[in-house]
């Protein structure tokens, strides 16, 4: 649908590698990372933000987690949100969890099913939402104990 619109609108996507440079990051040694300003969180600080990058080891994640300036318990769960297979849904079947996922943006999900503080739901707030737990980015995969949201399940098909 989206491709489509791109050639209706005379958008040439072929060329996209000829005006970006896709290694300008990567050679200049820089990454995805979090901002933190000092009138929200009392300092200043840049980290990695593990949920951009997917060359982070869980050191490295775990890592930048704790570099964030919020309460420790608060980083204990986002590393829990980021790393366990947690099934925030028991109780539910697939179906019953898939319309579930398709109705409820990702804050309203952190907040009511997974019990993520406030100031984590903050920072993904402002690091990569709003969204649907139904259209993360390609590449990333939300896990739930015994289910994880795959491409065939986000176009609406059961895989």
């Amino acid at each position: 649908m989206a491709s489509q619109l791109l050639k209706d609108i005379a958008i040439d996507t072929s060329r996209f590698s000829e005006f970006y440079d896709q290694s300008f990051f990567a050679r200049r040694g820089m990454g995805a990372g979090i901002y933190f300003d000092k009138a929200t969180y009392g300092v200043r600080r840049v980290v990695d933000n593990p949920l951009e990058s997917d060359e982070l080891t869980p050191e490295q994640v775990a890592k930048a987690v704790a570099a964030m300036p919020v309460p420790e318990a608060d980083q204990e769960e986002f590393l829990k949100l980021l790393g366990e297979e947690v099934d925030y849904l028991q109780g539910m079947d697939n179906t019953e969890k898939e319309a579930l996922l398709r109705n409820i943006s990702y804050l309203d999900f952190l907040d009511k099913h997974a019990g993520v503080p406030q100031s984590i739901r903050d920072i993904l707030q402002d690091s990569f939402l709003p969204m649907s737990l139904s259209s993360f980015r390609p590449g990333f995969r939300p896990r739930f104990a015994g289910w994880t949201i795959s491409r065939s399940t986000r176009r609406g098909v059961q895989s």
